[in-house]
């Protein structure tokens, strides 16, 4: 009953459309619009496991069960959710045997479309890329995937030496130039131009996870610098747990940043998201995530599209949908029966709703 009655006032509050209104925060002006989350869903799964689960975003009621891949390292879906992307890799590091299949959702067919394990990667502007997994040699194929109709395109190889499952951490594609910035096996920042081939090196920079602005001008990395790309200067610093996650505004305005914590070891997870303002240079705002007024694990973010809300699950069992507007959590589902893990939040992509879910 109790969780019925939440489900209702979650929609009442969610799905009143058709409007915007204009909020001041710390001197920035933003635009905040409703949004229907009715239209996004969550695709769940763990990593190197064998189950994809597509998941209602605002009632947590799993729509579609998927068992036809076996480890399961990354999922993307193309711009209207009739097309989704999985990945899959031998063990946790990734490696091959691997592939990549398309899956129509309109019928839930599905073909392979490559035939090594790689990371799949958005731009964030309806661009499909990846980059093949871990072997002896550090360089790495880098290739483009048509969101339509699975075509692939080897775009060249990059440089990279890290030694994780989640080796989207140190490279970003630009949303709107046939560039990639990544970190190489010299601990170096550079830039790869892949129509021409060119590389350009920026800066000595350790591994870390890196956001790209949707300008593609400035890369922000929690815990270490902001960096200007034109000039290629420092411009700022955030100053957070290096191992969270950061989502950006299409206007630059806010960043919005989990904490993990250091999962087994301290620091412990602080249950914060917190919010970084480029044009101050400073965090001005957070949001704490708590279950049973405990700080609770936050990992991957992902903004919808007006940026209204943002979706973070917790690498284990939850998810969580936070008002950005008004700073609170709204919403958040655990997938436990008699403290059993019934789902797994490990692997976590929010898509659009495919068509007749």
């Amino acid at each position: 009953m109790q969780k019925n009655l939440l489900i209702l006032l979650c929609s009442v509050y969610l799905f009143s459309c058709y409007s915007c209104d204009v909020v001041s925060s710390n001197g920035e002006d933003k635009i905040w619009h409703y949004e229907n989350l009715n239209n996004l869903v969550i695709c769940a799964y763990g990593i190197g496991d064998d189950t994809l689960a597509v998941v209602d975003l605002t009632t947590s009621e799993v729509l579609k069960i998927i068992t036809d891949f076996e480890n399961i390292l990354s999922v993307l879906s193309n711009a209207d959710g009739t097309r989704l992307f999985v990945s899959t890799g031998e063990g946790p590091a990734g490696t091959d045997p691997g592939a990549i299949y398309m899956i129509n959702t309109q019928n839930w067919s599905h073909r392979q479309i490559y035939n090594h394990a790689v990371h799949l990667i958005s731009n964030r502007n309806g661009g499909i890329y990846f980059i093949t997994k871990i072997t002896s040699d550090p360089h790495r194929t880098l290739g483009s995937i048509n969101p339509d109709d699975g075509s692939i395109n080897e775009l060249g190889n990059i440089d990279v030496n890290w030694r994780s499952v989640y080796d989207d951490n140190a490279i970003e594609i630009h949303p709107h130039k046939p560039l990639v910035y990544a970190i190489n096996g010299e601990k170096q920042l550079y830039q790869f131009n892949y129509e021409t081939g060119k590389v350009k090196y920026i800066r000595p920079l350790s591994v870390a996870r890196m956001t790209l602005s949707w300008g593609g001008d400035t890369l922000y990395i929690p815990g270490g610098p902001v960096i200007d790309l034109v000039t290629e200067q420092t411009v700022g610093f955030i100053p957070v747990w290096r191992l969270g996650y950061l989502a950006a505004r299409r206007d630059n305005k806010e960043m919005y940043i989990t904490d993990p914590g250091g999962y087994l070891r301290d620091p412990l997870p602080s249950g914060r998201i917190q919010i970084y303002s480029p044009e101050n240079n400073r965090i001005t705002d957070e949001v704490n995530v708590l279950i049973d007024r405990q700080p609770w694990m936050t990992d991957r973010i992902y903004l919808t599209p007006e940026e209204r809300y943002a979706i973070i699950n917790d690498r284990m069992f939850s998810y969580f949908i936070i008002d950005l507007k008004r700073r609170e959590v709204i919403y958040s589902h655990q997938f436990l029966k008699n403290n059993v893990r019934t789902l797994s939040m490990e692997g976590f992509y929010v898509a659009p709703r495919p068509p007749g879910l």
